[in-house]
């Protein structure tokens, strides 16, 4: 993607499109039952005066329309007289309802009608636009497909560059950061969305040691015989059942080499689950290869935070493997013992998620001495059917870390909701034989391994458990997010990133 800027519409090259932003109108009470004057609906008319010589024609076409300039409304107008040939108008809501959430849903609709009729030279008339830093992301944020997998290779539908009119002074570098902050994102979606046979333990290796080229950053990897040599036993288990080595990866990035102050995020690795010897229903099992979104997520922070040279310290841990059956496969009823010491009895080899993040997370205290820890795991379907696919759950004790999640949420729109680590509930999880078990029972599931989790985070500041089970996939298109692998939680641990300064 290419970037430029001018201070008006005069200074513009040619493109495919124009796009003009127009607000809308309510209209009143009195006129309800009467006949809407169109032209009315629409904002006056900054932005189409900005047109100049095409101000009566446009509104005449405008005004023949049903366009009322609602939010993410759009309406193609073709014009011989000006360079681009057509001017896309796109609404924008009521002005007083204008917000981060509204900019970026009114242009994700605008790039998907771009890609609809294959526009790849876009210009913005961007004058007075508010939000503009949210509208431009939303713009590259739904700049991307998934088409690797086609037999016959379809043209690509993206749009090339964008020429921003009018915009703020630093409109091209907004554009270029928002840009380089996507490619994190657009990292986390392909790994999600490819096979898990090509996104296999050794695959997130390759990732790992990629970004471990960039000068700030140190990549690590312990080989199974280091796992075991680590005494990395719940890891392990899960890993016994699979064809592929399991692999534990560290990635270091030093963005501030003179603070103590260090951010790790654990990912859950998982590239695929059956679920093990507890089989899931066939039903549950065709977006698993989605289930090593958590580690998707925090390999795309990474990748953005050496993108834009973040000034903080962040480390990145993944206990990758994928949870299969065979002939080692780990069985319900058998205990282990993890990195910290616990042992654990595994009722259902279907929550492995945990196990592996337990003795990532305690193993990472421990060795990597955080300021702070979160982890971020598509951990339990109790979240989704709490929260719906749309909202993750934070849990954590400290408010501090709390607040600034949350804040980071509101700011991105990456939903989140503050759930409770209920202490009455870890009674379910003890065990006869064990220390722990690995899971209680249905009621408060999700709860149940937030309690699981903080078992391990023994000597940890603070910690924070990020269930991201409703929002890193999505059957279908919704606001600004695509179908498929979503890219969730990039954006918001980068916000939550930036703001420790």
């Amino acid at each position: 993607m290419q970037f430029f800027s001018s201070g008006s519409l005069s200074e513009r090259s040619s493109g495919d499109v124009l796009i003009v932003p127009c607000f809308g109108s309510k209209v009143s009470s009195k006129s309800k039952g009467q006949t809407k004057n169109k032209e009315s609906a629409l904002h006056e008319c900054s932005l189409i005066a900005s047109l100049g010589d095409l101000d009566r024609e446009a509104k005449f076409q405008l005004k023949a329309s049903a366009f009322k300039g609602s939010l993410g409304e759009t309406f193609l107008f073709c014009s011989s007289d000006i360079k681009e040939k057509r001017i896309l108008f796109v609404g924008l809501g009521e002005e007083a309802d204008f917000s981060f959430d509204n900019a970026r849903k009114a242009f994700a609709n605008a790039c998907v009608f771009c890609h609809s009729k294959h526009f790849k030279k876009i210009n913005l008339l961007a004058t007075n636009l508010k939000h503009f830093d949210q509208a431009v992301e939303a713009f590259i944020f739904r700049n991307w497909s998934f088409e690797h997998l086609r037999g016959k290779k379809r043209p690509s539908v993206l749009w090339e560059s964008l020429h921003i009119l009018g915009g703020p002074a630093d409109a091209k570098k907004i554009a270029q950061r928002a840009s380089a902050l996507m490619e994190g994102v657009f990292l986390a979606r392909d790994l999600i969305t490819n096979n898990a046979d090509v996104v296999t333990p050794q695959h997130l290796v390759h990732v790992a040691k990629t970004l471990g080229k960039d000068a700030k950053t140190k990549t690590t990897v312990f080989n199974k015989k280091r796992i075991e040599k680590e005494k990395m036993g719940l890891f392990l288990a899960v890993a016994e059942g699979s064809s592929y080595e399991p692999a534990f990866i560290i990635i270091e990035y030093r963005g501030n080499p003179s603070s103590k102050d260090k951010t790790v995020l654990v990912g859950k690795g998982v590239t695929y689950d059956t679920g093990g010897l507890s089989l899931k229903p066939t039903a549950s099992m065709d977006t698993m290869k989605a289930d090593m979104s958590g580690s998707g997520c925090v390999l795309g922070v990474m990748k953005a935070a050496q993108n834009l040279k973040i000034k903080q310290n962040l480390t990145v841990v993944i206990a990758t493997t994928d949870n299969a059956i065979g002939p080692k496969s780990y069985r319900p009823g058998d205990v282990f013992k993890a990195y910290n010491g616990k042992t654990v009895e595994v009722l259902n080899t279907d929550a492995e998620g945990r196990l592996t993040l337990a003795d990532a997370m305690s193993y990472a205290i421990k060795e990597l001495k955080p300021t702070r820890l979160i982890d971020v795991a598509t951990l339990t379907g109790a979240c989704v059917i709490a929260l719906g696919e749309y909202v993750s759950a934070v849990m954590t004790r400290d408010s501090a870390l709390e607040k600034g999640l949350m804040q980071a949420s509101y700011t991105t729109g990456e939903k989140l909701w503050p759930m409770p680590l209920v202490e009455e509930y870890r009674d379910l999880l003890k065990s006869d034989i064990a220390d722990l078990k690995n899971i209680g029972n249905r009621f408060g599931s999700s709860l149940q391994a937030g309690l699981f989790l903080e078992e391990f985070t023994e000597g940890c500041p603070a910690w924070a458990h990020l269930d991201i089970a409703g929002p890193a996939y999505a059957d279908k298109a919704y606001g600004y997010f695509p179908k498929h692998a979503t890219g969730y939680g990039v954006r918001l641990l980068m916000e939550f990133l930036e703001s420790l300064d």
